[in-house]
């Protein structure tokens, strides 16, 4: 390889003498990023009068709550997750511990489980029959 002086460049090599973030540069890019907010926010106020436009009414958050998640099968957002927890074990333990008719015309109902264990340790319980199987060892139904 041949090394000829000749050729070399006339640039000093070292450091930038300037900074790259000037007031300039620092100026423009808050004042188009302020700009961009503003316009990012007038076009969602517009959508939003928009779609109130289109829907007739706006949505009263204290009626979209008294919605249950039975009636519209979506999710919700609990506002007391500890409040309902004890309400659910509150029913749940009340449907265990008291007597009511699940199905009246067929002659069902339900009685306390503690009474319930008691009848099964009096009585005992009737031995589940074996399943019936096919060749294929699938259970079939009787």
């Amino acid at each position: 390889m041949h090394n000829d002086s000749s050729h070399e460049p006339d640039v000093d090599l070292g450091y930038e003498v300037q900074e790259t973030l000037t007031p300039s540069v620092a100026f423009k890019f808050f004042a188009s990023l302020v700009v961009m907010v503003v316009v990012t926010m007038i076009i969602v106020w517009g959508l939003e009068k928009y779609l109130v436009k289109e829907a007739g009414t706006v949505l009263d958050p204290a009626l979209v709550q008294s919605v249950s998640r039975r009636e519209t099968g979506a999710a919700f957002i609990q506002n007391d997750p500890e409040g309902e927890k004890k309400s659910l074990l509150r029913r749940q333990q009340s449907q265990i511990n008291q007597y009511g008719w699940v199905d009246e015309e067929k002659g069902r109902a339900q009685i306390p489980i503690r009474r319930a264990i008691e009848i099964l340790g009096e009585k005992g319980m009737q031995p589940t029959p074996p399943a019936q199987t096919n060749d294929g060892g699938a259970i079939v139904k009787p």
